[in-house]
């Protein structure tokens, strides 16, 4: 086994695999999470990984992907706020707008899915279609 970016285990080119994994997100938080991934190599972590995998598959089989094509990342803004007497602009408020819209759909989406496990496997990471 070698560092990330190389080859690791059998042959296997992990960029590669970060590479289709970014591809494949639908937020641009789950695409700097994709493409800077790094392999399991806790037994425990790997099954964990699986699990979560496993419930995020289940939602995504009952009620398909979540309603995550409006998130933006505000990141940026967020942090900007935190600070002690900072205020949005006008700008600002509109760029959160997308996500501040995006709660009830996605409170929806769970109810649809029913099982708030797969759900949250989803939203934290588990799967991000």
């Amino acid at each position: 086994m070698l560092e990330a970016g190389r080859t690791w285990g059998r042959g296997l080119e992990w960029d590669v695999v970060r590479t289709v994994l970014g591809d494949e997100a639908r937020t641009p938080m789950g695409r700097e999470r994709a493409v800077t991934a790094q392999p399991l190599t806790d037994l425990a972590a790997v099954q964990a990984a699986i699990d979560m995998t496993g419930q995020a598959r289940r939602a995504l089989g009952t009620a398909g992907p979540p309603p995550l094509d409006a998130i933006v990342d505000v990141r940026a803004i967020l942090d900007r706020v935190r600070l002690p007497g900072a205020v949005l602009d006008g700008t600002e408020l509109v760029q959160i707008l997308p996500l501040i819209e995006a709660s009830p759909k996605l409170a929806a989406y769970g109810r649809e899915a029913g099982d708030a496990d797969a759900v949250k496997a989803i939203l934290d990471g588990g799967v991000d279609p």
